[in-house]
């Protein structure tokens, strides 16, 4: 077996190259615009799937919230039984409203008003004292 060193100097883009041996002499034979000729493609058995990669960084922590929509609570104690209770709870929304008596009983029935952002009032049929809790 002979060896030949080769030395391209120009990019061989459509061209055909062949190294070629005829008495005892090598060959470089270059040949321009043929079109690529595919003889035959020989695909194997697909191999399984590799393992999975490793896990990626974890990301910075974002910036706080405004609190607009962060889970503030409040808790008022209406130590004086009244029919009307006048919350001023400084949350800065709307809040839910949930009301037990001072057994601990929820009581349904009150009917609530937001006067503001940051008060509001349940009225009910009857004075008691009790807790209500905001959310």
């Amino acid at each position: 077996m002979s060896v030949m060193n080769v030395t391209v100097t120009q990019e061989l883009k459509n061209y055909d190259v062949r190294i070629t041996s005829r008495d005892g002499t090598q060959q470089v034979i270059v040949e321009r615009d043929r079109p690529p000729q595919i003889v035959e493609i020989v695909r194997g058995i697909r191999g399984s799937t590799g393992p999975a990669g490793l896990d990626g960084l974890v990301g910075p922590m974002g910036p706080p919230g405004t609190g607009a929509g962060a889970d503030l609570t409040y808790v008022h104690q209406q130590s004086v039984s009244s029919s009307t209770w006048t919350i001023n709870h400084g949350m800065g929304k709307y809040p839910g409203v949930d009301v037990v008596d001072s057994a601990g009983t929820l009581i349904y029935g009150g009917e609530i008003e937001h006067l503001s952002l940051v008060q509001l009032t349940v009225s009910f049929g009857a004075s008691f004292s009790g807790k209500a809790y905001l959310n």
